[in-house]
């Protein structure tokens, strides 16, 4: 009879530890966005809105902005690829511009969402990708570059 609790034990041990393995491993894997929103004027018409979004999306999906993003966060190293053209190709990839709300003291307000996808693990550097990428779009629009947000 003590074989038996002894055996069931070590079997609900190990099954706790795998449960609980596989549980970390999903929540690490899931689907994850980060962005940053470009407020807009909520009187601009929303064919003007994706017209914009799509002039953005196209001009960050340059390579040379791509390359100086990925240069800049060293993405290649960081993403476990083997070089910085990979890593323009997987950013390429990843990037989404889209029309979209941001929430302000005033309420809800259109904006243009420019941002990655990744995986939840990933998250500080999708992050770190965004905010780098609003440096672009301060230059593709015309404001003057003001230093850098941490995150």
């Amino acid at each position: 009879m003590q074989r038996w609790i002894a055996l069931v034990t070590v079997v609900l041990l190990l099954l706790g530890v795998g449960g609980g393995v596989l549980i970390w491993n999903h929540r690490q894997n899931r689907p994850d966005k980060v962005w940053v929103p470009l407020p807009l004027n909520p009187e601009t018409p929303e064919d003007a809105r994706g017209n914009l979004a799509k002039q953005l999306g196209t001009e960050l999906r340059k390579p040379s902005v791509l390359l100086g993003v990925a240069t800049d966060l060293q993405l290649a190293t960081k993403l476990g690829l083997p070089s910085n053209e990979a890593a323009v190709n997987e950013l390429e990839k990843r990037l989404f511009v889209e029309v979209g709300t941001a929430d302000t003291s005033m309420g809800k307000i259109p904006s243009i969402n420019i941002g990655v996808s990744g995986k939840s693990k990933e998250h500080e550097l999708l992050g770190q990708v965004s905010i780098r990428l609003m440096q672009d779009v301060r230059r593709i629009v015309g404001v003057k570059d003001q230093p850098a947000a941490t995150f």
